[in-house]
């Protein structure tokens, strides 16, 4: 329900905070757009010009400081947690060191999962949308972050793959090398 009621919130943000303020502001986009990549849009723009005639604008912004304090509330939330698992982990006394083993396997490929979509996705997103805010439009990092952000769906389960011993000898398997042991991350992932 968490990330239903959160997904709904940024999709009404998207359709209030993100709409041009007046026509001559999207049709000057429009011709931008027209002017760097040679293609014609004319429907589902999300413009953001923080700055109108060197004034900041409220609606942007508003969108920039929502969907960056979501982004920001995710991640901490999400490092926090990790954070206290492995702590918790570590005090436990009524544990057994298989289970303990087992535990922190589960937790470090959790951890992973978890830093895929922060360093692709989430730190390219917040940084392409908040560093127009101050004047630092970059159309290489744009590039890099479509790049990045491409690349996600990818290796998040090519890491799933090397970090559990099931999945990897079946993998291996599929290849055609049975016997052979790879180490990956430290002495439990071996």
């Amino acid at each position: 329900t968490l990330s239903k009621s959160s997904t709904s919130c940024r999709f009404l943000s998207c359709f209030y905070l993100g709409r041009a303020e007046d026509g001559n502001e999207i049709r000057e986009y429009q011709q931008l757009f027209r002017a760097e990549y040679g293609k014609e849009i004319h429907e589902d723009m999300l413009i953001l010009n923080y700055w109108r005639d060197g004034k900041l604008c409220l609606r942007p912004f508003l969108f920039l400081l929502m969907a960056d304090s979501v982004e920001v509330i995710s991640v901490s939330t999400a490092l926090s947690l990790v954070f206290l698992t492995y702590r918790e982990i570590g005090k436990a006394k009524n544990i057994s060191e298989t289970a303990r083993t087992f535990h922190l396997r589960i937790l470090i490929a959790a951890t992973a999962q978890t830093l895929t979509p922060i360093l692709l996705v989430y730190i390219p997103y917040f940084l392409n949308v908040t560093i127009s805010l101050f004047h630092l439009y970059s159309p290489f990092y744009s590039a890099l972050s479509m790049l990045l952000l491409s690349f996600f769906p990818c290796i998040d389960p090519i890491l799933i793959i090397l970090l559990i011993k099931p999945y990897r000898q079946g993998f291996m398997r599929l290849l055609g090398k049975r016997n052979r042991k790879i180490a990956v991350v430290a002495s439990a992932f071996t």
